[in-house]
C-alpha cells in the first residue's frame, strides 16, 4: 500500500530546500508531486 508525505515530512528525509525539490523535479531528477486535494500536495514516500 502506498504511503504518502507532505512537504513538512518530505523536508525531514530529503534534506534539500523546496525550491532544490521543484527544479529536480522539472528536470526528472526527483519524484514527482501531486494533489490528493485542491490544498494538499504529496509525494509517494516508495519513490522518494
Amino acid at each position: 500500500m502506498p504511503r504518502f508525505v507532505r512537504r513538512a515530512e518530505l523536508r525531514r528525509i530529503v534534506p534539500l530546500a523546496d525550491t532544490t525539490i521543484y527544479d529536480l523535479e522539472g528536470k526528472g531528477q526527483f519524484p514527482r508531486r501531486f494533489s490528493l486535494t485542491p490544498r494538499c500536495v504529496v509525494w509517494d514516500l516508495n519513490e522518494v
